[in-house]
């Protein structure tokens, strides 16, 4: 039983043809294939569309040509199904008695009865004229719904290669779908094999990125403009290296409408990851071509594009966008109020200043701060009145970015203000006026800033007591121990107690002893740092009661102002502090120590370089090379020859350079072959100051070692010029 029996026996008895029985054989098989054909057109008048569907199927395999005009009759079958198996079939008969309602069937409800009959029309217009077909076949690649049938229509035209066909497909470039772009590129390949515009085309859609890649790049350097819908769709890349070619390859084009594309895709709510490279594109396409597209961009209903067009703007950085960002100033849109503002402050001041002061009474905050900082930042004195005029505001945001406008102008008038806004209703005012007041001469100035000491608010005395610190005036020496004893701020205490470190003076002193029994560590820390900028060892046993201070920090301040001081008898109280938990601790003990060159801390010293922390041993190198003893020596070259710490080494040959003893030769020769640059340098200087003659051969070699670097070269020679001498 065949598959055309099968369809048969499926069917119930009422629905068979009247001859069920096989026919008998004959020699040529020609009376059953008739039969079987007679059961097969029956079969075309089911009611079961699968069944009408599979006979069609069956005819249009048969090859018979009686089997066209029963198969076209359901070219109108009201299932699309069978209408799309009758359109594969014809393609199949390849009947030119088809091809008129092929050509019918291209006006099909369906996308996919269309698309089938695009292919059969393909397969039976080889013997035809083509100009006729390929008409009406352009006609609906231009006016297809359906990308699938416009595809198909692409794919068959590059099979028709008249001109035609041609200009259809050129002008198909543009369409909508990528898929369809591709399949015309691959077309107009078989067309037009020369061009080599078309083959790249069809390279954007490679999986292989670096093909891709190369596509985009080669696309660029032709310059061809019908590259520009695949360009604008590859723009869409998910991969950087790709998206970053288009944007190159659109500024090359030198077409109008690539700035269009590359501006859509910049002011995208995602563009700010393209935007920085669009910028320099555009400026290649022409900034007069750029900045009308910005300028419309600025009125579109979406907020993101708008505020996006205006930091393009901004980026462009250009005298050319002047109009514009005047235009913007008057927008609805805060943020494009704003951003313009801030654009025109980053321009020539002689352009722009005028255009910004009146931003000054806009009614947002954030404008207004956008105003006052461009006017600071572009400096211009013409816009201090302004700025004068604005610190008078009955708003106090509005005093405030004024204030921190006008700390950048440093004139008579402005400090002037400053003075009456140090007397502010509003604390942040006062700060900031306070701060303004530092740069400031004039005999009253240390009278308003001694006054601030007084404010209410903790954050502008602070101010006033960094300012007075930063100034150093004794005349304010008074009104700082008096902050020092009795501010209920430790913070500005601290500032206080750090600004007659710098004024000095008999009374500073006393205040600043006093102050290392403060309740709040940060005060005690930094009155001892200011009692050893002092450099009056009549602070010694106050500092040295310090050291066994609950805080760390204070610790370390004071052992740090011991050793400022110089005096070399707190150096038994301070070596119990090598064994301080705090390393940082430990190091300022070391560095103090090697500063008071006291034999008896040679010992601690020592010690000191095999602590658990690399900062002391380094620490406790450099200060056994500012000591002199017998007794270093072999703990250094120790240190040079076996500590796998470079710093440690360095500073072991540096200190065994100091030591003149001629102990270090053979381990300063030695390191200079060490692994580390920075411990050959140090070294080769060592063994300058050795002024040994035994290092002359070593020291001849690395200068005339072409691979030696030329820090090494310079050390070395200096080193035999001390030798030679």
């Amino acid at each position: 039983m065949d598959e055309t029996e099968d369809l048969l026996a499926s069917l119930d008895s009422t629905a068979r043809p009247q001859t069920q029985e096989a026919p008998p054989a004959t020699p040529d098989g020609h009376k059953a294939r008739n039969q079987r054909f007679d059961a097969l057109l029956f079969l075309l008048q089911s009611q079961k569309p699968d069944v009408r569907q599979q006979a069609v199927e069956f005819l249009g395999e048969s090859e018979d040509p009686r089997a066209v005009e029963p198969i076209m009759a359901l070219l109108k079958d009201p299932e699309p199904d069978v209408r799309q198996q009758v359109a594969a079939a014809l393609g199949k008969l390849a009947d030119p008695r088809s091809l008129g309602p092929l050509l019918n069937t291209l006006e099909d409800e369906n996308y996919l009865v269309r698309a089938t009959a695009v292919e059969a029309i393909a397969q039976l217009s080889t013997d035809l004229e083509d100009t006729k077909i390929s008409e009406l076949l352009c006609h609906h690649l231009r006016q297809d719904s359906s990308y699938l049938v416009r595809a198909t229509l692409a794919e068959v035209l590059g099979g028709f290669p008249g001109e035609r066909s041609r200009e259809a497909l050129t002008a198909a470039l543009d369409d909508p779908d990528r898929w369809v772009r591709t399949q015309v590129a691959q077309s107009l390949s078989r067309i037009d094999p020369e061009t080599r515009l078309w083959p790249l085309l069809s390279e954007l859609n490679a999986e292989d990125q670096t093909l891709r890649l190369s596509a985009v790049e080669r696309l660029g350097r032709l310059g061809d403009s019908r590259a520009l819908p695949f360009l604008e769709h590859a723009l869409q890349s998910d991969l950087a290296p790709v998206r970053e070619a288009v944007i190159t390859a659109l500024g090359r084009l030198q077409d109008p409408r690539s700035i269009e594309i590359l501006i859509q895709a910049a002011l995208l709510p995602d563009g700010d990851l393209m935007r920085e490279k669009i910028l320099v594109s555009l400026k290649l396409l022409g900034e007069e071509q750029v900045l009308p597209a910005l300028t419309r961009a600025l009125d579109s209903s979406d907020l993101e594009i708008r505020q996006n067009a205006i930091e393009m703007l901004r980026y462009l950085r250009s005298p050319l966008a002047l109009n514009a960002l005047q235009r913007a100033l008057g927008h609805e849109d805060e943020w494009v109020r704003t951003v313009a503002t801030v654009a025109l402050g980053e321009l020539d001041s002689s352009q722009t200043y005028a255009l910004i002061i009146p931003m000054l009474a806009d009614s947002e905050e954030r404008v207004v701060q956008a105003a006052a900082e461009a006017l600071a930042r572009q400096g211009d004195p013409r816009a201090i009145p302004a700025l004068l005029e604005t610190l008078k505001s009955g708003k106090h945001w509005a005093r405030i970015v004024a204030t921190q406008a006008l700390i950048h102008f440093h004139t008579p008038e402005v400090f002037a203000a400053m003075s009456l806004a140090a007397q502010d209703p509003d604390a942040d005012v006062r700060e900031l006026a306070v701060r303004a007041l530092g740069a400031a001469e004039g005999e009253d100035i240390p009278a308003i800033l001694i006054a601030s000491l007084q404010d209410p608010e903790a954050w502008v005395r602070q101010a006033a007591a960094q300012v007075l610190s930063d100034r150093s005036d004794p005349s304010a020496t008074a009104a700082l121990i008096a902050t020092l004893q009795q501010d209920e701020d430790f913070i500005v205490r601290t500032l206080a107690a750090q600004a007659l470190g710098h004024i000095k003076g008999e009374a500073a002193f006393n205040a600043l002893l006093e102050a290392l029994q403060d309740r709040a560590s940060g005060v005690r820390q930094r009155s001892a740092i200011a009692l050893g900028l002092l450099k009056d060892t009549r602070a010694c046993p106050a500092l040295v009661s310090l050291l066994t201070d609950k805080d760390p920090k204070v610790v370390q301040a004071a052992v740090e102002a011991l050793g400022f001081l110089g005096d070399p008898q707190v150096a038994t109280a301070m070596q119990p502090l090598l064994e301080h938990p705090e390393a940082w601790v430990r190091s300022a003990v070391v560095q103090s120590l090697g500063q008071l060159h006291r034999p008896d801390s040679l010992q601690g010293l020592l010690k000191a370089l095999n602590d658990s922390d690399a900062w002391v041993k380094t620490a406790a190198a450099e200060a056994l090379g500012a000591m002199h003893s017998p007794e270093i020596m072999a703990p250094l070259i120790t240190v040079l020859q076996e500590n796998s710490d470079f710093l440690m080494r360095a500073f072991a040959a540096a200190s065994l350079g100091k030591q003149g003893d001629a102990r270090a030769l053979i381990p300063l020769l030695n390191a200079l072959e060490d692994s580390h640059e920075s411990v050959r340098l140090e070294a080769a200087q060592a063994l300058g100051q050795l002024r040994d003659p035994r290092a002359q051969a070593a020291l001849q070699s690395l200068v005339q070692n072409e691979r030696t670097s030329l820090s090494l070269k310079s050390a070395a020679q200096a080193a035999l010029s001390k030798l030679q001498n």
